[in-house]
């Protein structure tokens, strides 16, 4: 079966799907990214990853990246040994942007139609949705006050390359323990369940409306992204935040001082410029971090 592959939470797996094709999110991986473009001035180890990740992909895969990211923008652009899809990423909220994200999908599902899948009907789109929602992981709560398991905390950031993925026991190595995940693979990028009424009216608009709801820091205005923010930590009994960026990542960094006033939790930035950074001098600033908070 044919492969989509990409690093976006914003393609969803259930489009994918319904064209009887295979979705595949992964997490490059900052060692290999010296291959292919890599030696491209202006690139970021991210973006170079994903490009080695696209050149490593199968003929017959189809590779996808969004605007979303303005490093991957570029890939898109170099990489001029296998296509890639190009995903227009709208930043601008409301009505507009929401417009142009659903032909954005249907720009896709040509793209896979033509490629090799199905066109999807509506029955088949709606059996994905509502498998999806079936496998869903349960929310993390936070244990009560007092309670063993380390000092509780959440965890702010954007993509995380693989060798970023065991940060959680990193953290619980240090004294900690993540009850909010709101990176690019936790809470916060993940669509909200959908009911039935939306699925019988519309299930491509309901899918659609799902995943533009979610919110990241790219978007304009990104308010969203502070009151998603606001309302999960307080409901998770976070006594602090990790804030993870990487060092090319401006929106991300620019964020970390507004997180800070507007949560009113301790903040502690940490960050990498390679694949696995420093890892002792990484768990000794989250212990002294943990400690602080105790």
């Amino acid at each position: 079966m044919k492969e989509v592959i990409h690093a976006s939470p914003w393609i969803p797996a259930e489009w994918i799907e319904a064209h009887g094709l295979r979705a595949r999110r992964i997490r490059p991986r900052l060692e290999l990214e010296a291959g292919g473009p890599g030696a491209v001035a202006g690139l970021c180890p991210f973006a170079r990853a994903l490009a080695h990740e696209a050149l490593a992909a199968g003929e017959d895969a189809i590779f996808v990246m969004t605007t979303a990211c303005d490093q991957q923008r570029r890939v898109a652009e170099l990489v001029e040994e296998r296509p890639i899809f190009l995903f227009n990423m709208p930043a601008t909220r409301g009505a507009a942007g929401r417009s142009l994200y659903g032909e954005e999908l249907r720009r896709l599902g040509r793209l896979m139609t033509r490629g090799g899948g199905v066109a999807p009907d509506a029955a088949r789109l709606r059996q994905a949705l509502r498998s999806s929602d079936a496998a869903r992981p349960g929310a993390v709560e936070a244990e009560p006050t007092g309670a063993t398991g380390g000092v509780a905390l959440a965890l702010v950031a954007g993509d995380l390359a693989h060798e970023q993925s065991p940060l959680p026991e990193l953290v619980a190595q240090a004294g900690g323990r993540i009850v909010l995940d709101a990176g690019d693979w936790g809470d916060r990028l993940r669509r909200a369940p959908l009911n039935e009424e939306a699925l019988a009216r519309d299930p491509f608009e309901a899918m659609a409306d799902a995943y533009w709801a979610m919110p990241d820091v790219f978007q304009r205005p990104n308010d969203a992204l502070h009151e998603w923010l606001a309302r999960a930590v307080a409901a998770s009994g976070a006594r602090g935040l990790i804030h993870w960026s990487y060092p090319w990542c401006d929106l991300w960094r620019a964020e970390a001082a507004v997180m800070r006033e507007r949560l009113g939790l301790p903040l502690l930035e940490v960050g990498g410029d390679d694949g696995a950074g420093s890892r002792a001098g990484l768990l000794t600033r989250l212990e002294a971090f943990v400690e602080m908070l105790r």
